[in-house]
């Protein structure tokens, strides 16, 4: 499990239109940054809490088009909880909410975030069953999905 990373992303060139054919296509280039970390907060012989959270700021610099260059800043704290049931059985459950806030205006912060729980069954060394479900609010929209795989 990574205790901690950096990654930056840009992408030069990236281009919008809009669906409905109202106003002209953009030409944008992007840059996003995260800074992150879950570090165990406390350990048990069958449990562990893992508390972090991960800081990201993507910037949107318009190059051609009708729009504004955007910044946003986007605040996720992560909370985790892993318990093992007995030699063949893990459970973990974790909560991400995340706050979000364009850095030109005067705005209010956006909510949107993750929760779910994830179970895995050993079978041997080289075959475990993970199910589970996560569910995401995405500023109002609700969804949930079903997790099932096979290592």
């Amino acid at each position: 499990m990574p205790l901690g990373w950096m990654q930056n992303r840009y992408y030069p060139n990236s281009q919008f239109e809009d669906e409905q054919g109202l106003l002209p296509p953009a030409t944008v280039a992007q840059n996003t940054l995260d800074l992150g970390t879950v570090l165990p907060a406390y350990v048990a012989p069958r449990d562990m809490l893992l508390l972090g959270g991960n800081v990201s700021w993507d910037h949107v610099a318009v190059k051609s088009g009708p729009l504004d260059d955007q910044s946003v800043l986007r605040l996720t704290p992560v909370v985790g909880w892993l318990h093992q049931f007995g030699d063949a059985d893990l459970l973990g459950a974790f909560v991400a909410p995340m706050f979000s806030q364009e850095l030109r205006g005067n705005g209010s912060w956006g909510y949107s975030g993750y929760g779910g729980v994830i179970a895995m069954h050993t079978f041997s060394d080289e075959f475990q069953l993970l199910y589970g479900g996560v569910y995401e609010n995405s500023f109002g929209q609700h969804s949930g999905y079903p997790y099932l795989g096979l290592q």
